[in-house]
């Protein structure tokens, strides 16, 4: 009898001990679940912040663009600096970066509104790509070739619809402008090496002008044949203490040689024409709170100051 009773006290406790187990199981379940939760609602919240806070680095690059009146636009202006991790408060920093876009060669502009090719900007992207890519004129050439059969609206070349629907994923050209710059690794012999090494000196967006005080010593060597490395370092050596405020300040500069009269005339080319001033830019902003962070991007024109996109790296 006094077995069974021992028996049946060690069983209560055991049951006990269990739902005692059971208990601290689900309380410490409740807590980590509860600081998830917070943890989770914390960095939401930082998240939220970041993006309000990069959105409105976005409308200081736009106002910074505005109060820049002259006319010539250099990156020594005060849009040109931008800001690198700005401390807002102990827990929060933005970074601004503003491009000049005209300081490139815009892409989408080698077909002209008539559909026609624009002969001075293919010269331009021959020359660029030789020297960025290091090709012959040939594979030069055949990209050039490839880029206008993605841009015109006819499926009518090598590199149209007939050959990207035989790749896996297949697609079909575009027939039209490029969305974005990125979109030039759809296009055929445009990998994303040469991508990485090309969007420097390129642009989807932007205008037919090259801004002389931005360009890249590839940009501006590619506006002749007269323009070599020499005479594009005197440009940049000459524009670092001096913006250029207008294309006849560059005669004269040492360095130049048969340039100048080349520059001179691309200074009244009636397309893809030489400028010291720009209307397109790319905004990009970095946003950090606490452990939260956004990247926005932005494509504005100065005059106008027209937002043509806004979006989330």
């Amino acid at each position: 009898m006094t077995g069974a009773v021992h028996n049946e006290r060690g069983m209560v406790l055991l049951l006990v001990l269990l739902i005692v187990a059971l208990l601290t199981a689900l309380v410490i379940d409740f807590s980590a679940s509860t600081l998830v939760d917070l943890r989770l609602a914390e960095t939401h919240r930082d998240s939220t912040q970041a993006y309000y806070l990069a959105k409105g680095g976005i409308n200081v690059g736009r106002m910074l663009l505005q109060e820049d009146r002259n006319n010539f636009d250099a990156r020594s202006e005060m849009w040109g600096q931008g800001l690198d991790e700005y401390p807002v408060d102990d827990n929060a920093a933005i970074t601004i970066k503003i491009d000049d876009l005209d300081g490139r060669i815009a892409c989408n502009r080698l077909m002209m509104t008539n559909n026609n090719i624009d002969v001075e900007l293919k010269q331009r992207l021959l020359r660029l790509f030789q020297r960025v890519l290091d090709i012959s004129a040939d594979e030069a050439l055949e990209l050039v070739n490839n880029l206008r059969d993605w841009l015109d609206p006819d499926d009518d070349g090598d590199a149209e619809s007939n050959y990207y629907l035989r790749l896996e994923p297949p697609y079909r050209a575009k027939n039209g402008a490029l969305d974005t710059f990125n979109e030039l690794v759809m296009v055929k012999g445009f990998d994303a090496p040469r991508v990485a090494r090309l969007e420097p000196h390129l642009s989807a967006f932007g205008g037919p002008g090259t801004n002389i005080n931005t360009a890249s010593a590839e940009v501006i060597q590619a506006l002749a044949e007269e323009i070599d490395q020499a005479a594009a370092e005197a440009i940049i050596d000459y524009r670092t203490s001096t913006p250029i405020k207008a294309i006849k300040d560059l005669e004269g500069v040492a360095g130049l040689n048969d340039a100048y009269p080349a520059l001179s005339t691309k200074a009244t080319a009636l397309t893809a024409p030489l400028t010291v001033k720009s209307e397109h830019y790319r905004i990009r902003t970095a946003a950090y709170v606490n452990e939260g962070t956004r990247r926005l991007e932005a494509l504005v024109t100065k005059t106008g100051n027209q937002l043509h996109y806004l979006k989330i790296l």
